[in-house]
């Protein structure tokens, strides 16, 4: 026996290691047969565990099943059932206790018949006491016994619980009871795991495998599902593992609640439930099984009357895994309400309905349950809950725990609870009694137990059943019936709840609220049932003082189902709903006090009748009707007055810009004063809640609610006046007074951008809820407090009167004005002195403000008659910061310049004004179009010639800003040279304290010389009251000429003292007043200068702006303009040789001067060219007097070093004859005349062959015979003899390729040549002066390379008196 159970040990160790090595194992039958016969514990269990391993090979599965090794197994299957000492499971969240030892039940029920040692039949004992009688001798192992489950009279030894809980119960073992149950539990499972019910492709086979076939058999499955009373979670763990197996695609699956597999899995007190739940939720709508339920999973469900319905429906709708956790937990929400104590209570409600079997099985492990239905089990939790569809709606209308929790279908739970509703309006009495049912029962008993009521319907099942009695199924569900009324103990009301009902309202208008985009596609079929309830609360007198009030919800669900479903609408307006709601507004309006609040229920009411009434107004005909009540747009206005109740007022805010639409309606709301309560709501905005950074919601943020109304003010506001930013907004009628009104209050910056600005709302109301000092808006505190106090008392005043009354506020409220305002100048919506500090502030249209400015100047100076035109100046300088920032703008001032030109001319201005009036008109002739626009006007300069008058000093600066852009108009330089102008900046200029000041009179001066066409005669005219030099000298530099002007000097160019000084200021201020008083008298006047007014001037003569005797006396002076005083002295020079009677001295001084600026200035000799003077020069060698000649000699020696005027003679007269003929008037000058022939013959080329001249001429000849005489009549005859020779040498040396062999030849013949040509004269030529030929220019002097010479004037003239005092 040993040698036979370590070798079943070690097979089984080999084949559970080596199954696919070893392979098929032959013998399988045999070692069925032995587990058959098998009489020992030890050799029983090692024979199991061997064919546990043997089968883990495929290759022996078959062999196993056809041998029919399974039937020994089920055999010894429900011998866990004699397992009595198994470890009790404790859970911390699901312990259930039983009471009672498994001993004693065994003894309970006496099952087993035995015969005695005759064969007859004995009377039946219990399982114990077939111990006591095999343990006493009465009965022995042959003994012949039967009980429920057996085929027939077994001899005892035969009986698997008999053998082996009795005789076998002392002898060793390897594994427990429990322990064998579990391995053929795990034996079935490897089986029906090797033989799927579906194949690769997922079709289900037909028909079962035969190992499923066997183990879902009647006489089979009841033992398996039996073994979960055992309540092992090894077994019941593998129990249903095994189930799931059987019943997955199985056509026996609808039989499957019979067996009682449901009772007894809701039993199983362990935490391990996933596998319970999987066959569950497999098994539990598939049975032969229905309830009267309008929810069709309930319907279907077997464990409708176990589990509460909701839990039912989460297992089908969230799967088996999610069920397991909430069957294990503690849940409470719209779908699952579920915890440890309803566990046990059912539990306990399913083991007092099984209690019957519970002792039976103990004492005969082959008995088979009899199923009986169990009255539906009634969990106190639930009672006040109403469960529909899937979902329990006091929880699912709790939307502060819950309130967003997912629906599966919103359109079949909302059409659940109108069916729902519908049969609770609909309840009847129930015609079942007691005693009817009694009798269906058979019941004699008047108070029969359960015990008795069970029995009486297990009778009677059993006769008339339909599976054993085809006609018998209408008794059969009358039994049923009479049962379930006897068992249950629950008392039906036959009268409609109103907490059912408000539950099923509420469900709706959450389904609404929250699913409109499903809901929107259906038309409400509740109007009927929701009206006639509305109805029957509004004429009950305690409508608001039932619990629960009916009417809040009611209207609740009417605002939703028009609210969210559009297609309502006109199904509420037909049903009379309009009307209706309309009559329970007034009655909850007249309830309303100002402290009420929203949480109470007449408010709530009213608020959703408000919200109805504002969707209702979105449709045409809704808003035909409720333009028939003239009470709705006064409650709406007067709601929103209600603060202490914000939602309410919401509510109101949003109808009152619906109600707008209309345009009666919108006129009803405007008069109801709605517009004094939405104002005050624009000042309750918090504009620093949107940047928090924190999240916020409604529900918990009363001042996000806050904001939201005010935004919903802001848009009723806008209804109201007729604003429609862009087209998401409603299009209503303007509303002109309103408009105003709103102007007057939020000012006009505040309502062009609520006209403006599409979704501006944040904006404006964060600028109105803020301090601003803009040139749009000037808001403060002072200005909110001023307008909260009087829009408050105002609204008091609408909310307080009735529909009729007519003492609510006029829109025309001239008697209202903000402080801050009150000296504030407002043109055109822009607060002008705001704006002049603030000029770089961006204008909203600054085109448009700019027109309007210069409108309100031009209106103010024609309208203002006597009295002093307003705000003119600071307009001006409003209008110059525009032109500055917006030259677009100088469009718009170049056609209205002679309005902004007549300012200078209203004589109220003062200085300052005068100032910004100049300064605007300089900043619009910045562009030339508005400074040609001027030069039109005829008496432009005239204006302002007699304002600079007016204004004094104070306004030059300003003033000569403008003339500065004048000056480049030649229609203003005109004016100027006409009006005087000129005078007026010579005497700024000379009068000036400021530097500035007298810069910029030059400035002016020196553009309006500068003039093409008037330039010249300015200038002129400007030369008799300042120096020419000075004038001049403003074109190049302002800044010098004020120093010049400053400073006493005397140079070639400016001889300027004290004197001069003093004589020239005088002149000019007498010749200022004179032209004021002319165009004082005819501003039309046009001013000449008189005759005697000119500057002093000294007697030296002057030429080109240059005293010469001074020029004589600095000959290095540097001229400043050696061009121009070139041509000049050059004209004087021409002029004087061609009179007839020159004066000697001037003649000599301009020829002295010409000759040292050509010394000096070398380079100057080569513009005479272009100036046409050498040709004049030329002939006066030879005409005129002998001053004549010498004087032209003298400046034609000069000339000659220049090469490009000696090339220009070659066009010319012969020079060269007019040298030789100026020898006649003057011999004396033969030096000077010879070294001029020189300086032309080295210049020789071939444009001005000097060389050709000389021969046709006969210099050579000439010159060899001056030679031949000594010389004897010159002053110096030896320094004669040499220029005559180093002429002679310069004809030589140009090489002329044409007249040189002549001149060679000529001088060859020559014997006095031979003479002097080697010889050298360079250093008597070095000491000689031939009349200042070589040491230059009569007169000396030092140079002077300044521009001109600065000298401060006298210091006695300075210290004698002090300084002139700054005005």
């Amino acid at each position: 026996f040993n040698m036979k159970n370590q070798c079943l040990h070690g097979m089984s160790l080999l084949y559970k290691h080596y199954a696919e090595e070893i392979g098929q194992f032959n013998d399988i039958e045999f070692m069925v047969k032995m587990l058959e016969h098998a009489t020992h514990p030890t050799f029983r269990d090692r024979m199991l565990m061997f064919l546990c391993s043997l089968l883990g090979a495929r290759l022996n599965v078959k062999p196993f099943i056809d041998c029919n090794g399974v039937k020994p197994l089920v055999d010894l299957l429900t011998l866990a059932h004699l397992h009595i000492d198994r470890p009790q499971i404790h859970s911390a969240t699901n312990a259930i206790e039983f009471t009672g030892s498994p001993i004693d039940l065994q003894d309970q029920e006496k099952e087993w018949h035995y015969t005695d040692k005759k064969g007859e039949k004995q009377p039946p004992v219990s399982y114990t006491g077939v111990r006591k009688l095999l343990d006493e001798g009465v009965i022995t192992p042959n003994t012949k016994v039967w009980a429920q489950g057996l085929g027939g009279w077994k001899d005892l030894k035969d009986v698997p619980q008999l053998k082996w809980g009795i005789l076998a119960k002392d002898m060793p073992s390897v594994m427990t009871l429990s322990e064998v149950t579990s391995t053929i539990l795990d034996i079935f499972q490897l089986l029906c795991a090797y033989y799927p019910s579906r194949d690769p492709d997922g079709s289900v086979m037909q028909p079962l495998p035969r190992v499923k076939r066997y183990l879902s058999d009647p006489s089979v499955l009841p033992h398996i599902v039996q073994l979960l009373l055992t309540f092992d979670p090894t077994i019941c763990s593998r129990v249903h593992t095994l189930l799931y197996l059987l019943m997955e695609d199985n056509p026996l699956v609808p039989r499957f609640f019979l067996t009682g597999a449901f009772f007894f899995s809701l039993m199983y007190m362990a935490s391990d439930v996933l596998p319970l739940c999987r066959l569950l939720h497999l098994a539990h709508r598939k049975q032969s099984f229905r309830i009267d339920h309008d929810n069709e999973i309930i319907r279907h469900s077997v464990l409708s009357v176990l589990l509460p319905p909701a839990l039912v429906c989460y297992m089908t709708n969230h799967g088996p895994i999610k069920f397991a956790g909430v069957f294990l937990g503690e849940y409470e929400t719209p779908e699952a309400i579920w915890g440890k104590d309803m566990r046990r209570y059912l539990v306990e409600k399913i083991a007092a309905h099984i209690a019957d079997f519970t002792p039976r099985l103990m004492g005969n492990v082959r008995a088979v349950y009899q199923y009986c239905p169990i009255v539906g089990v009634e969990y106190e939790t639930l009672q006040n809950e109403l469960f529909c569809s899937q979902y329990y709606l006091k929880h699912f209308c709790d939307e502060l725990r819950y309130p967003d929790w997912p629906v599966a279908d919103p359109v079949a739970l909302m059409r659940d609870c109108l069916n729902a509703w519908k049969l609770e309006l609909e309840k009847e009495p129930c015609k079942l009694s007691k005693e009817s049912c009694l009798e269906e029962l058979e019941l004699k008993e008047p108070n029969p137990t359960q015990q008795q009521i069970r029995k009486a319907y297990f009778k009677l099942a059993a006769v008339y059943h339909p599976d054993k009695n085809p006609n018998g199924r209408e008794r059969f569900e009358a039994i049923q019936t009479a049962y379930e009324f006897l068992a249950s103990q629950k008392v039906q009301s036959d009268a409609p709840d109103p907490v059912r009902i408000a539950l099923l309202i509420k469900t709706q208008a959450i389904l609404f609220k929250r699913f409109s985009e499903e809901m929107s596609k259906y038309k409400y079929a509740g109007y009927g049932l929701l009206l006639k309830l509305i109805h029957l609360e509004y004429v009950d007198p305690d409508m608001l003082h039932k619990t629960p009030c009916l009417m809040d919800p009611a209207v609740e669900l009417a605002y939703y189902t028009v609210h969210n479903a559009p297609l309502n609408a006109d199904e509420l307006l037909q049903e009379g709903g309009i009307d209706l709601i309309h009559e329970v507004m007034n009655k909850c309006f007249e309830q309303l006090l100002p402290n009420n609040t929203d949480d109470m229920s007449h408010v709530s009411i009213a608020k959703n009748c408000i919200r109805t009434m504002n969707v209702s107004a979105s449709f045409p005909d809704c808003l035909e009707r409720i333009l028939t009540y003239p009470a709705i747009p006064y409650l709406a206005a007067k709601g929103i007055a209600y603060e202490k109740a914000p939602a309410l007022s919401r509510a109101s805010i949003h109808c009152c810009e619906s109600l707008c639409g209309n345009k009666d309606l919108q006129k009803a709301v405007i008069d109801a004063g709605a517009v004094w309560h939405l104002l005050l709501f624009l000042f309750r905005y918090d504009y620093t809640l949107e940047d928090c950074g924190v999240e916020t919601n409604e529900e918990n943020h009363t001042q996000l609610f806050a904001n939201r109304a005010a935004i919903g003010a802001l848009k009723s506001i806008y209804a109201l006046v007729g604003f429609q930013p862009d087209d998401s907004y409603l299009k209503t009628e303007p509303h002109i007074e309103l408009y105003r009104l709103l102007q007057h209050l939020l000012t006009p910056h505040i309502v062009n951008k609520m006209r403006r600005s599409p979704g501006g709302e944040r904006d404006i109301l964060k600028t109105l809820n803020s301090n601003h000092e803009t040139p749009y808006l000037l808001w403060n505190n002072l200005t909110r407090v001023e307008l909260r106090d009087f829009c408050g008392d105002n609204s008091e005043k609408c909310r307080d009167g009735g529909l009729h009354s007519t003492d609510r506020p006029s829109l025309s409220v001239e008697n209202f004005a903000h402080t801050s305002h009150s000296k504030e100048l407002v043109v055109g919506g822009v607060f002008v002195r705001i704006y002049n500090l603030q000029p770089t502030f961006p204008l909203e249209e600054p085109q448009k403000t700019f027109q309007t400015f210069i409108t309100y100047i031009d209106r103010e100076m024609k309208e203002s008659g006597e009295n002093a035109p307003r705000g003119i100046g600071t307009v001006m300088e409003a209008l110059r910061n525009i032109v500055i920032a917006y030259p677009v703008c100088h469009a718009i001032a170049e056609k209205y310049m002679s309005v902004l030109l007549d300012t200078l001319m209203v004589e109220s201005l003062d200085t300052e004004e005068l100032q910004k009036c100049f300064e605007m008109l300089a900043k619009a002739c910045a562009a030339p179009t508005c400074t040609e626009a001027l030069g039109r006007i005829p008496h432009a300069i005239a204006y302002c010639i007699l304002a600079m008058e007016r204004g004094g000093d104070v306004v030059n600066p300003e003033a000569l800003q403008l003339m500065r852009m004048l000056c480049i108009d030649k229609s203003c330089v005109q004016q100027m040279l006409d009006k005087g102008m000129y005078v007026l900046l010579i005497h700024t200029f000379q009068r000036a304290r400021k530097q500035e000041v007298k810069e910029d009179a030059c400035i002016c001066l020196a553009k309006a010389c500068s003039d093409k066409l008037n330039g010249p005669k300015v200038q002129l005219r400007c030369a008799k009251l300042l120096p020419l030099v000075m004038i001049e000298t403003m074109k190049e530099n302002p800044s010098q000429v004020c120093q010049m002007f400053d400073s006493w000097q005397e140079n070639p160019e400016l001889v300027w003292n004290k004197d001069s000084q003093a004589r020239a200021m005088e002149v000019s201020a007498k010749a200022r007043t004179n032209i004021v008083d002319c165009l004082k008298e005819d501003i039309n006047t046009y001013w000449k200068m008189p005759e005697d007014i000119s500057t002093p001037s000294i007697d030296d003569l002057q030429v080109g702006g240059v005293y010469l005797a001074l020029f004589m006396k600095q000959p290095n002076w540097s001229v400043r303009k050696p061009r121009d005083f070139l041509m000049a002295i050059l004209e004087k020079f021409v002029e004087l040789s061609s009179s007839t009677d020159p004066n000697p001295e001037i003649m000599e001084l301009v020829a002295d001067a010409a000759v040292s600026f050509l010394s000096s200035q070398k380079t100057m000799a080569d513009y005479i060219v272009a100036l046409g003077y050498i040709p004049k020069i030329i002939t006066m060698c030879d005409k005129g007097t002998p001053l004549v000649s010498m004087c032209t000699v003298r400046v034609l020696h000069e000339i000659a070093t220049s090469k490009p005027c000696v090339e220009s003679m070659g066009a010319g007269p012969d020079v060269v004859a007019s040298l030789m003929a100026s020898l006649r008037h003057c011999p004396d000058d033969i030096g000077l005349i010879m070294d001029t022939l020189e300086r032309l013959m080295s210049r020789s080329s071939e444009k001005a062959n000097m060389v050709k001249l000389a021969v046709s001429n006969k210099i050579p000849q000439k010159l060899l015979a001056m030679l031949e005489t000594g010389m004897t009549n010159a002053a110096q005859p030896p320094a004669a003899r040499a220029i005559i020779v180093k002429v002679l040498k310069a004809i030589v040396a140009a090489n002329d390729p044409i007249y040189g062999s002549q001149v060679e030849s000529i001088l060859s013949q020559s014997a006095v040549w031979a003479k002097y040509k080697s010889q050298s004269h360079e250093l008597f030529l070095t000491g000689s002066t031939f009349g200042g030929y070589i040491t230059g220019p009569k007169g000396g002097g030092a140079s002077n390379g300044g521009y001109l010479s600065l000298a401060a004037p006298p210091s006695q003239a300075n210290d004698s008196e002090p300084p002139p005092l700054d005005e």
